[in-house]
């Protein structure tokens, strides 16, 4: 059995799946900045260089939309361009008297942006306009290969979002979207931006054949080494397969366990049940609803599943078939162990019948399984 710090993972704490997780006391220079922030470093790093502030109140709101005006200050204060002596870039919308005129007026005459007949300074910037903006500042050069699944390779917005990725500046999403249409929050530009200013920031360069399954860049194939060098977190402890990690997923502490065969990355786990601890049939099927309705908000609403009571136990599994990869939530107590886990692998059947789809759960079944009595033995 692992070895654990224990985790009370009761129907109770489960149906909390579906609220923010509580972060710890900011210790940074922004109030609302926790030192375990996604973005603290960034932030940080841009506040240094006074392309970012805060508000007068001590915050940063990391999670304030950020507005199309803003976005062209901080890349003007990143770029370190002159306002002095630039044409009115003439949009019906930005006078000369809003406080973003002088910058808008910069990058439209640095040719970042397009002129036209309105700039909307105070619109939320979208992530496409935000990949445009930010190939255009850095003439980012690349193949324009890459597509996401939400991004066809006949949209206006492809070539800047796939030059985005090419550059390790994106990675998108772990489901395989990029979502152009979304809004860009405070901390995400600072991660863009961030990685567009030092190399530090960036992630591993996407091709069109390497999309990142997670947000950490971690793809299938990668080494044992590879992988560790890319996690951010502690490890917790080696097994004869692969590593671990302490994790938080949907706002449950886990455990992250990453599976090698022959030293490449074939299988990763999210562990919401290390402890074996004990559930009733009810609590299962209550704990699996929590997770597949959460899970389907990050992954789809459309997938397989199965559902079952066999008399000496319960398995409930749904399976959502992703850009290059798939995801199987799993919950189960056969042989008197509840099983509770997400994981992410390569396709291990082609075709989309209903008979293919049951042969592909029942494959990943006997895979998580096989992987969860490793790490019991362990």
């Amino acid at each position: 059995m692992r070895r654990v710090v224990k985790v009370a993972l009761s129907f109770i704490l489960l149906t909390s799946l579906l609220l923010p997780s509580i972060q710890a006391e900011a210790a940074g220079k922004f109030r609302d900045v926790a030192s375990n922030h996604w973005a603290i470093n960034q932030i940080e790093f841009l506040s240094s260089k006074g392309v970012i502030s805060g508000f007068s109140d001590g915050t940063f709101k990391p999670e304030t939309n950020v507005t199309r005006g803003q976005a062209a200050i901080m890349l003007v204060r990143a770029l370190d361009l002159s306002l002095s002596n630039r044409p009115n870039p003439g949009f019906k919308d930005v006078s000369t008297k809003h406080s973003a005129y002088k910058y808008i007026a910069a990058i439209v005459d640095a040719g970042i942006y397009p002129k036209g007949a309105k700039y909307e300074p105070d619109k939320t910037l979208t992530r496409e306009e935000m990949a445009r903006m930010l190939v255009n500042a850095y003439s980012f050069k690349g193949q324009k290969n890459v597509t996401f699944s939400d991004v066809s390779k006949s949209y206006w917005a492809q070539p800047y979002i796939s030059l985005l990725a090419e550059n390790g500046i994106t990675a998108g999403f772990s489901n395989g979207t990029f979502q152009p249409k979304g809004a860009v929050t405070r901390a995400q530009f600072s991660v863009f931006l961030s990685r567009c200013l030092d190399d530090r920031f960036k992630v591993e360069p996407v091709t069109g054949n390497n999309v990142p399954i997670l947000m950490k860049d971690i793809k299938f194939g990668m080494t044992y080494q590879q992988v560790i060098s890319r996690e951010t977190r502690e490890i917790s402890y080696n097994f004869p397969t692969g590593v671990a990690y302490y994790a938080e997923k949907y706002g449950v502490n886990t455990y992250l366990d990453y599976f090698f065969e022959n030293n490449q990355l074939d299988y990763i786990m999210y562990d919401f049940n290390p402890n074996d601890d004990y559930f009733s049939d009810d609590e299962l099927w209550d704990i699996y609803i929590a997770l597949q309705e959460v899970a389907a908000s990050e992954f789809g609403g459309t997938y397989y599943y199965d559902e079952g009571n066999y008399g000496d136990y319960v398995s409930y599994s749904s399976l959502w078939f992703m850009n290059g990869y798939e995801v199987f939530l799993y919950v189960t107590n056969e042989d008197g162990i509840n099983q509770i886990t997400l994981s992410y692998q390569l396709p291990s059947y082609t075709g989309a019948s209903e008979q293919d789809k049951k042969n592909r759960l029942n494959h990943l079944i006997q895979k998580a399984k096989q992987h969860s009595q490793q790490l019991n033995e362990h």
